[in-house]
């Protein structure tokens, strides 16, 4: 998921997105960022939004540590505390990143003197989306139609997530299946030549077991 829209090769910016960014980027300040560091959007009692510029983040649900997508920038993450005043995500960067993080009241200044409501709301709106849909996933009734959910989703992720994720591990971390079940899933399917799995890694699918899965070929919105 990134500030895209169209299709996932086509990768074209959100207008939307792009209007805010280049109006908060001078403002924001600039940051190179570790893999496997967080970034949190309530430091010191005061709520923050960050630019991501370059590279893939997770987005982790703070409740229970559970991943529930990967956003890749460029795109916008804490806008939401505009209306909730909240922060019950953080981020995790899963490559090496560039973001710009800027405090929420100044976003919320330079949207009032600029007058970006507009592109505002629009951008949350697909947000939202994404979110949504991110959390019908989770929901799947069954162990394997979980994976198999994962899997489709893993697919779609750019190569610079996938190939240094393991499957296992992003299932993982997105689901509350144990270890031991995703791994037996995983071979099975690995079995019936359904998947090819390479140290962990999912190299292809090749089509999975007739289930109605729900899949998500992310928009890029």
């Amino acid at each position: 998921m990134s500030l895209t829209s169209g299709s996932v090769a086509g990768k074209e910016t959100s207008p939307y997105g792009r209007v805010l960014i280049e109006a908060l980027r001078p403002q924001a300040k600039l940051m190179k960022i570790a893999p496997r560091r967080n970034l949190y959007l309530r430091i010191d009692n005061e709520l923050y939004c960050y630019l991501l510029l370059e590279g893939s983040f997770g987005v982790y649900r703070k409740s229970d540590d559970r991943m529930l997508v990967i956003i890749s920038g460029p795109s916008i993450l804490g806008l939401s505390g505009l209306v909730t005043g909240n922060a019950t995500i953080y981020l995790k960067a899963l490559v090496p990143c560039v973001a710009a993080k800027i405090p929420l009241k100044t976003v919320q200044r330079t949207i009032e003197e600029q007058d970006l409501w507009e592109a505002l709301s629009r951008y949350m709106m697909l947000i939202a989306v994404h979110l949504y849909i991110a959390g019908e996933q989770l929901s799947a009734p069954t162990a394997s139609e979980t994976v198999y959910t994962q899997l489709k989703v893993l697919m779609t992720e750019d190569p610079s997530i996938r190939n240094k994720i393991t499957a296992e591990r992003y299932i993982r971390d997105k689901t509350e299946l144990s270890r031991s079940m995703i791994m037996r899933i995983l071979s099975d399917l690995k079995k019936g030549g359904y998947i090819e799995i390479q140290k962990g890694i999912l190299v292809n699918l090749h089509g999975l077991p007739e289930k109605k899965v729900p899949t998500f070929i992310p928009d890029n919105g």
